[in-house]
């Protein structure tokens, strides 16, 4: 493998750590560390299938949501980022539902393009919620 090149672990980490973060924030760092560590691919997809298992809580849905905005940063504007820090700052409030944050962050991936987050499984609920509106 030359450098640059991704492994087809990190290409399966790189589509489900936000959905791993979301369940389960402290596999996410048992993955990170067995992956930094060079364990082998059984052990990493089995501990992503222990972590995609969980139940995630509001506070695990807005961590992750809140990774996803880390993310795209960059590319909003500082409309959209006050918008997005007044549905987290109502979210600890107890005003607003997580999921209302993770929704957000969806949107603000739609509208910049935001390839990675778009191609990971990390919104394949919100989706499914749009979907079903629509």
């Amino acid at each position: 493998m030359t450098r640059g090149e991704e492994t087809e672990i990190e290409r399966v980490w790189r589509r489900q750590q936000l959905s791993v973060a979301e369940c389960c924030p402290k596999l996410f760092h048992d993955i990170q560390t067995a992956i930094d560590e060079g364990r082998g691919i059984v052990m990493v997809m089995n501990l992503i299938d222990a972590a995609l298992e969980r139940t995630p809580t509001s506070a695990t849905i807005l961590s992750a949501a809140t990774m996803a905005f880390d993310q795209m940063r960059a590319r909003v504007t500082a409309e959209e980022r006050a918008e997005f820090l007044a549905l987290v700052s109502g979210v600890n409030r107890g005003a607003l539902s997580a999921v209302d944050v993770k929704k957000k962050a969806f949107e603000l991936a739609v509208k910049h393009n935001a390839g990675s987050l778009l191609e990971a499984t990390y919104f394949d609920d919100v989706r499914r919620l749009v979907e079903g509106s629509v």
